[in-house]
């Protein structure tokens, strides 16, 4: 336990680390939270929420509002959920349990450790054990409050597992006559491991949701300003605001690769992108949701072409669920409104990164739906590996359709001697010896990996 002497819920909250300082436009959201831990002295459990896209800085606002909960003497119990683990029952209780080597807390740890290892599920396993596992934790965090107001944080909270969401939620009514403090981090659109949960918290009477926003411009430029100085704000902020969207988490790893390769960071006034650029790119889109890095990849082959219906096609996913998610890749800061990425280094950033589908694989599938989908051939062209031009390729799919050399001419403006230079190229180069074997060809290449 802290050994300082604790103030209760009546403490008035006219002073502020100066670390808040370092949250950019967050002024108001600071605030809004303050009442976690502070106000009248009524011993009712309160509850806030932060939820907003990946990379807007949920966590670096949970942490501060935690760090000011310890200053004002409550006793932090910390939990973080991950995707692997959110079907992993009791995960998130497992970490709130106090760390003390006494005979109550290694006894419920014990306790958690024999319900994961019987396998208990939401709806199944011995509901005694889980009926006594939530009476324990409660009563020992309510007791804990008697002494000390208790102030619980738990980050990526769309991973909590059930169980426990469901025991917080029990706490939470018994907590009218207890010191207790709950805050969550959740990235927005993302689908809770349980949602039904995280509605009733959000329906608690004393619990307010703060909903982040990226940063403005302006906003870029202050975090640029700090770390740099004001006048790279004033040349750069436009540039980095546009590559990133605002993303704080981009931001600032866009000036640490430029703290990091320009000796001097005013001799320059190009966006400078290294590992921490790369970094933060995975990570917005890995928390976003399991089939995120294959699906940016997607968008990075298909280019300008890359819309859900394709995409879905692609990928193999549903196109009301690529929608969402191109939505908020959106809003992180990842792509622009139609669609692109704001920055053609975000782009080379994920088609560099491994995932389940492989570039090639993607290729070939891109060109086999536009080949089928009749999207010019230059198009097609740019998604194969065949060794035609673009001017070749368009003859060629025309030829394969049953153009005749005259139509061929006709469509793309060229003469028809044009065409048929064009054509003894083609037939050299795919080892064809007329326009009959054209169609097999181009579809068995556009297939492959299909």
């Amino acid at each position: 336990m802290l050994d300082q002497e604790h103030a209760d819920w009546g403490t008035t909250c006219t002073d502020r680390v100066s670390s808040w300082a370092t949250l950019t436009e967050r002024e108001s959201e600071l605030t809004r939270l303050e009442y976690l831990f502070c106000g009248d002295d009524t011993h009712e459990g309160r509850i806030g929420i932060i939820e907003g896209p990946s990379g807007s800085g949920k966590s670096e606002l949970a942490a501060t509002i935690t760090r000011q909960a310890f200053v004002h003497g409550f006793r932090v119990l910390r939990a973080a959920g991950t995707r692997r683990e959110r079907t992993f029952p009791f995960g998130i209780l497992s970490q709130l349990v106090p760390a003390d080597e006494e005979a109550p807390y290694t006894q419920l740890n014990e306790a958690i450790s024999t319900a994961v290892l019987l396998g208990m599920s939401g709806d199944g396993g011995d509901q005694n054990i889980r009926w006594d596992l939530l009476h324990a934790w409660c009563s020992l965090i309510v007791e804990l409050s008697r002494s000390t107001p208790i102030f619980i944080v738990v980050d990526d909270a769309h991973h909590a597992d059930t169980h426990s969401l469901a025991i917080l939620v029990h706490l939470l009514k018994r907590s009218r006559t207890t010191r207790v403090s709950v805050l969550l981090a959740l990235t927005s659109g993302a689908v809770p491991a349980d949602p039904l949960s995280l509605s009733e918290l959000r329906r608690h009477r004393n619990c307010r949701v703060i909903r982040l926003a990226l940063l403005s411009e302006p906003g870029v430029a202050q975090v640029l300003a700090e770390r740099l100085d004001a006048q790279t704000a004033t040349l750069l902020a436009a540039d980095y605001h546009a590559a990133t969207g605002g993303n704080p988490l981009l931001v600032n790893a866009l000036i640490d690769d430029r703290l990091t390769a320009v000796p001097d960071p005013k001799s320059t006034l190009r966006l400078v992108i290294g590992d921490a650029f790369q970094h933060a790119v995975l990570s917005t889109v890995e928390r976003i949701d399991g089939v995120m890095p294959s699906l940016v990849k997607a968008v990075g082959v298909l280019g300008d072409s890359a819309t859900p219906r394709l995409l879905a096609a692609l990928l193999g996913l549903d196109q009301a669920h690529v929608t969402k998610l191109m939505h908020m890749l959106c809003a992180s800061g990842i792509l622009c409104a139609e669609g692109r990425f704001r920055h053609p280094g975000t782009r080379e950033v994920v088609i560099a990164n491994p995932s389940q589908i492989e570039n090639e694989t993607l290729s070939y599938r891109a060109a086999q739906l536009r080949y089928t989908d009749n999207a010019p051939a230059g198009i097609v062209a740019r998604h194969t590996e065949l060794p035609l031009s673009d001017a070749e390729w368009r003859v060629a799919v025309l030829a394969a359709q049953g153009h005749t050399n005259r139509q061929i001419s006709s469509d793309l403006f060229i003469t028809v001697s044009t065409v048929e230079q064009h054509l003894t190229q083609i037939y050299r180069k795919l080892h064809v010896v007329g326009r009959k074997e054209l169609p097999l060809v181009l579809r068995s290449t556009v297939g492959q990996g299909a």
